[in-house]
């Protein structure tokens, strides 16, 4: 990939990542990967605010999942795109689809012109584990995931929605986890983002 954009809601920050790019959204065709949030039950208005900010932008975007995926088959149904967006959800279940798939491989090839827009899980994805996040997504919704080490693109652990009240409970415990892991930790509020690209990572809060 030669950009990752990551997100901690990306409908908030949509009209500010958006000028990083190298084209207009009105150029660019996107690939809306919601697999994260098919377990999810209740409201998911985070979800369709995010691909609403998408279309709000100029995307031409198009929905698909992981799920059931061979890499052959994921690899040329997502050729043709310009952006992958992963949305959030369940990063464990996000996690499992993405390695049975190959969409981890193909993420984390450096000679992969995409670009990576990830919101929430989608961001979370690219850390080198996500076990820091055990007791704010439930691992049980990946019975097949064997371990919780992730794609390894940023070599930090991302602790996203940082300031939310919905997550204050969950956080406690994961502020906890840091210590035992051997990375260090970036916080992003709703209201942030970063850039990664040609290994550097650019911070913005606009």
């Amino acid at each position: 990939m030669r950009q990752y954009i990551l997100t901690s809601s990306a409908s908030r920050v949509t009209h500010s990542w958006v000028k990083q790019l190298d084209r207009q959204p009105q150029e660019l065709s996107l690939v809306f990967i919601d697999t994260a949030s098919e377990l999810e039950i209740g409201n998911k208005k985070w979800l369709s605010d995010d691909r609403q900010a998408l279309v709000d932008a100029g995307f031409q975007v198009v929905d698909y999942t992981l799920t059931g995926k061979t890499q052959n088959q994921l690899e040329k149904d997502l050729a043709p795109f310009d952006v992958f967006f992963v949305s959030g959800g369940n990063t464990f279940y996000l996690l499992q689809q993405a390695r049975q798939s190959g969409f981890i491989d193909l993420i984390s090839n450096p000679e992969n012109e995409k670009i990576y827009v990830g919101s929430s899980a989608g961001s979370l994805l690219t850390c080198p584990t996500i076990e820091h996040v055990s007791q704010m997504d439930d691992p049980a919704a990946a019975p097949k995931l064997k371990s919780p080490t992730a794609a390894g693109i940023v070599p930090y652990l991302l602790l996203v929605h940082w300031g939310n009240p919905a997550f204050q409970v969950g956080y406690q415990q994961a502020v906890l986890s840091l210590y035992d892991l051997p990375y260090p930790a970036v916080i992003l509020r709703d209201s942030q983002y970063l850039v990664v690209q040609d290994g550097q990572t650019q911070f913005f809060s606009p």
